[in-house]
């Protein structure tokens, strides 16, 4: 083997290794957090490849619900014996994350009431002469 193309392979070796840890996939059933030194970095990845720093990492979840029952959480020991953990969860706080509302998503839903309580109170409420802030 000639002693020119021993530094070309180390090269090409390191290239090819860089590529392939700078590069990370996201299925269309999958959710994506990529992380830099701890710190989330990204979090909006579409289905596809993408492209990263080789020292990001990247967590991915599956993003469809697969049981809305919960019967509790196992978690080993030191001793490695089970300790069950059961939880609830509030309905209210259920049916939000269920349907995956943020808060102005959950008010909007009672856009109606609302609408309806301004109407019906806009007569009594108090408004307040404007202050004129040149004699301050």
């Amino acid at each position: 083997m000639p002693t020119r193309a021993f530094p070309i392979m180390i090269i090409v070796g390191l290239l090819l290794l860089a590529a392939a840890t700078s590069l990370f996939t996201v299925s269309e059933a999958q959710l994506a957090i990529r992380t830099e030194f701890g710190a989330i970095v990204g979090t909006h990845y579409a289905p596809g490849l993408h492209a990263k720093w080789p020292w990001d990492q990247v967590v991915t979840f599956d993003r469809r619900i697969l049981s809305q029952t919960y019967n509790g959480e196992t978690f080993l020991t030191n001793d490695n014996r089970g300790l069950v953990y059961k939880f609830e969860i509030e309905p209210s706080r259920k049916e939000v994350l269920l349907k995956g509302l943020d808060d102005i998503a959950s008010t909007l839903q009672h856009a109606a009431a609302i609408a309806a309580y301004e109407k019906a109170h806009s007569q009594t409420a108090t408004m307040y002469e404007p202050v004129d802030v040149k004699n301050y």
